[in-house]
């Protein structure tokens, strides 16, 4: 999906500026699209695409996957997910310009 990496560069530049809830939405089809959305900074998911590729089932679907993914990984709630991409960032100083 040719929008899915333009939603993923303006969740993640909007998760670095503003301090509100971002809703991660624009080509989810897959576990991987969402979660790379929620990890980017998406603390909730508008999914439209995947219902073209998957008909309403779609929603279930991703969900499910999602918890699989979760439990694979040994995250206990999706809010740990969210803002992840980032996380190293944090961890710099607001001085520090080396990337």
């Amino acid at each position: 999906m040719a929008i899915k990496p333009i939603a993923l560069k303006c969740v993640y530049e909007m998760y670095e500026n503003v301090r509100i809830p971002i809703i991660g939405t624009g080509g989810i089809i897959s576990r991987q699209d969402a979660i790379e959305l929620l990890m980017a900074g998406a603390s909730l998911l508008g999914i439209g695409s995947a219902i073209a590729y998957h008909d309403m089932k779609a929603f279930g679907m991703i969900i499910e996957k999602i918890r699989a993914f979760m439990q694979e990984e040994g995250f206990s709630d999706i809010s740990d997910l969210v803002g992840l991409a980032h996380e190293e960032r944090r961890e710099r100083k607001p001085w520090d310009t080396s990337i």
